[in-house]
């Protein structure tokens, strides 16, 4: 139940769906690609983060910044999964 109350926030599905057509995509992609505010963005993926759904990835080239990117879990691509059966078979 958590899982759909977390994604029943503002923007979080449309995030989530985001981060799984990407596969991989950076935090500042995903801000570009969803058009939602930085902070929203952030949120939503530490809420995502917390149940589960999306992993954080860090890889800090040798002597460079950290890049942070974000992907799908497997838990999350089950809840993606369960969710397009549900909506198809809303529209039946």
């Amino acid at each position: 139940m958590q899982v759909l109350e977390t994604l029943n926030k503002r923007h979080a599905l449309q995030i989530f769906r985001e981060i799984h057509r990407s596969k991989v995509i950076s935090s500042s992609e995903l801000v570009v690609e969803s058009g939602v505010h930085v902070m929203q963005v952030y949120r939503v993926l530490e809420a995502l983060s917390a149940r589960g759904l999306v992993v954080r990835e860090e890889k800090v080239p040798e002597g460079g910044a950290p890049y942070v990117f974000w992907s799908v879990t497997e838990r999350g691509t089950g809840v993606l999964d369960l969710l397009e059966r549900l909506g198809k078979m809303m529209e039946e």
